[in-house]
This record gives C-alpha cells, structure tokens and sequence, in this order.
C-alpha cells in the first residue's frame, strides 16, 4: 500500500475505505504501519459479518481528503440524489395532460412515465464501467450534461416522441447519477462512517420525493408547461457548480481500475448476492403499494385521491425519519441481521395490511412495512460495498500488493452499484406486478399474504446464510 506521491498522474479513484483514518494524518503512514491500521479498522466491521474475511491490501486513499474538503463532497452528493427524486416526481401533476393534449391514450401516457426505468436500465451498465475505468467524477459530471440535455429537452418537446426521448435521457441520467455517486460515497469513507452516510442519501431521496410534485404543481399553475423544467434547470446548473468545484478529482484520488475478471468474481461472492436480493426485495416491497393502496383505502373506508395522496406522503416521512435506526441497527447488529430484520417485518406489515379490520389497523401495517424497507435498503448497501471490499482485497492477498496494482486492483465499485441501479429498477418493476396479479387473482387478503412470503423466504435464506 503507497500513499499517492504529489508528483504521479491522478485521476478520480476507488480508495479502500477502510483506511480512511490513516489517510486523513497529517503525513502518510510507513507500510508497516498502514497494514497495522488497517487489521484494526477492519476487525470492529468483521464483529458484524464475522464470516468474512477483513479487506486488506487495498490501495491507500490519498491524505490530501480531509474532513472540510469531504463534508463539501457530501453535500454535493446528497443534493445530487435529492435533485434525482425531485426531478422525477415533478412532471407527476402535469405531464398527463401535456401527453393527453400531444394525442396520448392512457396506456401511451404510462409508457411515457415507464419511459424513465427504460433509460435507467439502457444506461446503467455503460454508467458501471465508466465509473470503474474513466472515475467518478468525469462520469458524474456527463451525467450532468445529460441531466440538463433531458430538462430543457422537456421544456421544449413540440411532441410525444421528444417527450419520451427526454424521459428516458432523465433515467440515463440517474442512472450515471446513482452509480458514480454512490461509488464516490465508498471511496471517501470507510466501514465506520459509511453507513451513516448511506442512510443520509435516503433521507435526501425522500426529501425529494416529497417536495417535486408540489413543486412542479405550483409552477405549472404560476407559468405553464415549460416553467418548471426552467427552474429545474436552473437547480441542474447549481448541482453542477457543486459537482465541479467539491467532488476530488485528479489533484486528490488515484486511479485504481479494478483487475481483469474483478466483475465475475464480485459476482460470485455470497455478500454480494444477498446484497442485490435484498435490494430488490426491498425495492419490490416498497412498490408493491402503489396499484393496490389507493383502490384498498376507498373501497374499505372511503378515502379520496387526496387522502391518499397525503397517505403517501406520510409513508415517505417515516421511511426518511427512521434512517438512524438503519444506522444504529447496522452499527450494533451487523448489515445482515439488520436486513433480515426488515424482511420479516416488511413480511408482517404486508400480510397484516391485507385483512386490516380498521383503519388504524392499516395504517399500523403501512408504518411496519415502511420501518422494514428502510432495515432493508441502507444495509444492503453497506453489503455490497462490504463484499466489494473483500473481493478484491482477497485478489490483491493472492498476488501481491505490487502485482495487483500493476494489474489493476481497485474496488470494482462502478459494477457494484451498476448492479444495484439493476436490482432497485428490477424491484420496483416487479412489485406492482406481483401485487397486482396476486390481488386481482386472490382477493386482497390472500393475495397480500402470498406476497408476503417473497421477503419472509428471502428472511430464511439470510438466516442460514448467516449462520
């Protein structure tokens, strides 16, 4: 392990971040004592997942990342994702009728929405490897033009075809957004620190959610169709500013590409496996309501669109307030147990919902399932980076420190959250369809319970892993 010398070329980089604390001294640490810090780091994360041997000759992250420099980053992140959600809820009040005036049927209106998962899919895999071999920060900041390309696009579109082609550039652009963001989130910060912030970055992402289909409500009201994709595009140049001037790039992170066939070997790893299961099973849970709650909520006490609309709203608060538990239960319990946890009561809460006798029944079974998606998606973050880390420091263990960084030894951290994008965008598909055929073929209660045994058996699956 060698610090970066002031005189190499640099590049955006995948630093191990379970070395994070020797590379913020005030000078780098001799070999000897790296390797030192590193066992130490890496044995109060191996308490959680004891199972698994501890990440070790991974490349050093550059000392000159210190805690002002990587605060600003953060923030810049967790904007970034916020902007995301923001932007892909605000077309939600207006974008219809837009599309119904264009010529739209229905069904053509939903393929506009659906548009959006079509470009995150298309786009994620190219977003992987660019973040693995160019770096974080040059695929963020392409991600930006692509953004800004998709909002003006939509402001302008004099017809559907351009309409669908901005919604899917919006999907593309996240799916640059997520992969290289969160790939930046691991390499400034280690096993210690890292789930913190991951479970800031959900609490952005519900932020949001909440405020873009109010805003684009009030704008489209004050100014017309192209008002708020003006204003959008005016909160896309600051993201901008914040993406150029606070995420590191060459002066600060090293290059490390991951080795050849460090994609196939994550692949094969069981952390990483458990990780992309649980990811899309939380996904698919947290979707599973949207064609089933409104109809379920009127039907049985008489609720309204609105109601419901604010019924929504509130599952998306608890799931953003409940983050430091995600956090607290990682830290104390470990990331599997955590998500083992969330499964089964995402299992409970959505069996319960499906024959709620009243209404605060109901709404008792909605707070359990929202607490279980949140046990679910932070810590199966934490997961695949944890089985990221291992992969290739089991590699570099292999074949030597100088040999794997001649070859390549880096996190293959774009590949990891590629394949999360995959998982979160497979989860949210499958959702609405296993809720809505079970329902519609079962009844409500039934169908509920039979979905409830896609997280209960995954629940089981984990534990015997675990073991």
């Amino acid at each position: 392990m060698r610090p970066v010398a002031e005189d190499q070329p640099q590049d955006d980089a995948t630093p191990q971040p379970a070395l994070e604390a020797a590379a913020e001294t005030e000078a780098p640490a001799p070999a000897a004592a790296e390797a030192d810090t590193a066992e130490a780091d890496t044995a109060e994360t191996d308490t959680a997942e004891a199972d698994t041997p501890a990440p070790t000759h991974l490349p050093t992250p550059a000392p000159s990342i210190r805690g002002g420099r990587r605060t600003g980053a953060q923030l810049v992140l967790l904007g970034a994702f916020a902007l995301d959600l923001l932007l892909y809820g605000l077309v939600v009040p207006f974008l219809p009728e837009r599309a119904a005036q264009l010529g739209a049927s229905p069904t053509v209106t939903g393929a506009l929405f659906a548009a959006y998962a079509g470009g995150l899919f298309i786009a994620t895999p190219p977003a992987g490897w660019l973040t693995d071999h160019v770096g974080a920060r040059r695929t963020m900041l392409a991600g930006l033009g692509a953004l800004l390309a998709a909002t003006l696009l939509f402001a302008f579109a004099p017809d559907l075809p351009l309409l669908f082609a901005a919604r899917a550039a919006q999907g593309a652009s996240a799916a640059v957004t997520w992969t290289a963001g969160l790939a930046l989130i691991a390499q400034l910060y280690g096993p210690g620190e890292r789930e913190r912030v991951f479970a800031r970055v959900f609490m952005a992402t519900g932020l949001g959610t909440l405020i873009g289909p109010p805003l684009g409500g009030v704008l489209y009201s004050l100014g017309g169709f192209r008002l708020p994709f003006l204003v959008a595009g005016g909160l896309v140049l600051l993201d901008g500013l914040g993406r150029l001037f606070f995420i590191p790039g060459r002066d600060t992170l090293q290059v490390e590409r991951p080795a050849p066939g460090a994609a196939r070997a994550l692949l094969r790893h069981p952390l990483f496996v458990l990780g992309m299961l649980a990811t899309l099973a939380g996904a698919a849970v947290f979707a599973l309501l949207e064609p089933i709650l409104a109809p379920l909520m009127a039907a049985r006490y008489g609720w309204n669109a609105l109601m419901t609309g604010l019924l929504f709203a509130g599952v998306t608060l608890i799931y953003t307030a409940v983050q430091p538990l995600a956090v607290w239960m990682i830290r104390q319990r470990g990331a599997q147990l955590t998500i083992i946890i969330g499964l089964i009561a995402s299992a409970v809460g959505v069996a319960l919902l499906g024959f709620a006798p009243t209404l605060v029944f109901a709404l008792v079974a909605l707070a359990i399932i929202t607490l279980g998606v949140t046990l679910i998606l932070a810590p199966s973050l934490e997961l695949l980076t944890t089985a990221g880390d291992q992969s290739a420091a089991q590699r570099n263990q292999q074949v030597g420190v100088d040999e794997a960084t001649a070859a390549g030894g880096g996190v293959p951290h774009g590949t990891l959250y590629a394949a999360y994008n995959l998982a979160w965008a497979g989860g949210i598909l499958l959702g609405p369809l296993l809720s809505g055929i079970a329902t519609d073929a079962l009844g409500t209660a039934a169908g509920l319970g039979v979905v409830a045994l896609f997280p209960l058996a995954l629940s089981l699956l984990m534990t015997r892993k675990a073991r």
